[in-house]
């Protein structure tokens, strides 16, 4: 009888009224999955560390009008620093943040430790940090007390931007 052809597998057998192909496809919230069309947000960027009591821009995004954005990973480290001597380690000689129009997100204003390495596309945040149109994004790096060493900071923001017609009621 085969498997597609059981009864167990039969719409009736489901508790479906209707065959399957004739329900509506569901699709999450946009904040959580991107929609059809949703273009995706990787950035990347390199700086020389800040000198001590110094802040520095390692990557930005500003999200285009008309779009809303998700940034759902960020790496904020290099499995090559711990062969230069720069170290993250949790510290506080190094703290890192996610700036929103400058000021940092929920939750990114003190990030003391490695959350992703950017040769892995970064971490997944537990959250995603949503930003409408215009919104200027930004990974820094403040440099409490770690000597420069002609070390790099290296970061990455990724996620995806979709038209903002599609934002839930409660983003508008």
């Amino acid at each position: 009888m085969g498997i597609l052809n059981s009864p167990l597998t039969s719409p009736a057998s489901m508790g479906l009224s209707k065959p399957k192909s004739v329900y509506d496809i569901v699709q999450r919230p946009v904040i959580i999955d991107p929609p059809m069309g949703a273009k995706p947000i990787l950035r990347t960027g390199a700086i020389g560390l800040p000198g001590i009591g110094k802040a520095g821009v390692i990557v930005e995004y500003t999200v285009p009008t008309n779009n809303s954005a998700v940034i759902w990973r960020i790496g904020n480290g290099s499995a090559l620093e711990t062969t230069s001597g720069f170290v993250t380690g949790g510290d506080a000689s190094i703290i890192w943040q996610v700036l929103k129009n400058g000021s940092p997100f929920e939750g990114m204003d003190e990030i003391l430790i490695i959350i992703g390495l950017t040769e892995q596309l970064g971490g997944q945040l537990p959250a995603p940090l949503w930003a409408p149109q215009n919104t200027l994004i930004q990974l820094v790096i403040q440099n409490i007390s770690q000597i420069p060493n002609n070390n790099a900071a290296v970061g990455l923001l990724a996620g995806w931007r979709y038209p903002s017609r599609l934002d839930p009621p409660a983003l508008r």
